[in-house]
């Protein structure tokens, strides 16, 4: 199987070499095991980091930015936009990620988060949803 980081994957020598098309079906070949996480309920994903590693492989010129960040209640939500150059000039995606303030455990104890924050969890929630819509990681969702 041929996977995203396999070594007869050729990456583009230069920013935009490549059309949208090849780089959707690079970014949606399987991600080596080694480069997935598990969390809660044997559920696997792809971490943030490991996102940056292969973008920075396959998508030379990439960019991140926060679009916009708003809290409301409890929540924090978050939309993010993923551009890529390719051949066709700059597309981009935008995706986005939700967190709650606080943890509220079962005892109705209100809570820090034990990993992360809110914001920093948002983020990554809306990269990796923004990485999955150009086909990296998306068969993880499913």
């Amino acid at each position: 199987m041929t996977t995203i980081t396999s070594p007869q994957t050729q990456r583009p020598s230069s920013i935009g070499e490549w059309t949208l098309k090849q780089t959707i079906e690079t970014l949606s070949r399987p991600i080596p095991a080694s480069m997935l996480g598990t969390k809660d309920r044997n559920i696997t994903y792809l971490p943030w980091h490991n996102a940056v590693k292969i973008l920075d492989k396959y998508c030379p010129g990439w960019t991140w930015e926060i679009v916009t960040i708003q809290a409301s209640g409890d929540r924090l939500f978050l939309t993010g936009r993923l551009t890529l150059t390719v051949a066709e000039g700059n597309i981009y995606r935008e995706a986005t990620g939700t967190e709650t303030l606080k943890l509220v455990k079962r005892t109705g104890e209100v809570v820090e988060h034990p990993y992360g924050d809110p914001s920093s969890n948002a983020e990554s929630m809306a990269f990796r949803r923004a990485c999955a819509k150009f086909g990296l990681g998306l068969y993880l969702y499913q």
